[in-house]
């Protein structure tokens, strides 16, 4: 069945050539500043990822109608819960690479981000949670809308050879998503996350 998957090439074109030095800086950045009880870290990741990603986050905040506003009120909610979220990080850094072992875990841990968001999002950031995640551990695949609807072209749920069950509390579209992510990644074992991502996202 897995042959019916594509074989993708390493690189990414214009994305990948145009991406790889912004991501490193993300990489950099969240790396150094891993905190989540630190005010100037907290903003700083969430100006860089939310907007860089253009993911939306704002709009699913409530705003004053001030700039960064939304930013600043979300910001302060993940202050609020730092400890819990400086323990969720921690969780996520001890993962280096995305297994079949360990993908109900990241599932989880996005789950378990996305309740924590959305006591102060109007609906829950995905897209938003997942790049957030990605950045402080490079195991996690970048979602949002038009990263799932190629993947289900490329790999329709009929070629989906590997299962990962949701657990309880987690994001269901986001538990499929890694099951159809998880089957691409069985076909390309030398791509990085990242760079299947970049296909993903890639027009």
């Amino acid at each position: 069945m897995l042959k019916s998957v594509p074989h993708l090439k390493r690189g990414t074109g214009k994305y990948d050539g145009a991406f790889r030095v912004l991501d490193d800086v993300l990489y950099d950045v969240c790396r150094d500043h891993p905190d989540h009880t630190d005010v100037t870290s907290v903003l700083a990741k969430l100006w860089l990822i939310g907007r860089t990603f253009t993911t939306g986050i704002e709009r699913a905040v409530e705003s004053d109608g001030s700039l960064g506003s939304a930013l600043i009120t979300l910001a302060d909610h993940m202050l609020k819960n730092g400890r819990q979220l400086n323990q969720l990080f921690g969780e996520l850094r001890a993962i280096t690479d995305l297994t079949e072992s360990n993908a109900e875990q990241i599932v989880a841990l996005h789950g378990q981000f996305l309740r924590i968001l959305g006591k102060r999002t109007r609906r829950p950031p995905r897209s938003f949670a997942s790049k957030y995640l990605h950045f402080h551990c490079r195991a996690v695949p970048l979602y949002d809308r038009n990263a799932v609807m190629k993947l289900n072209r490329i790999v329709p749920w009929k070629l989906v050879t590997t299962e990962c069950n949701i657990p309880r509390g987690a994001d269901e579209r986001c538990g499929y998503f890694m099951m159809h992510f998880l089957t691409l990644r069985r076909a390309n074992p030398k791509l990085s996350v990242r760079e299947l991502d970049g296909h993903l996202l890639a027009k």
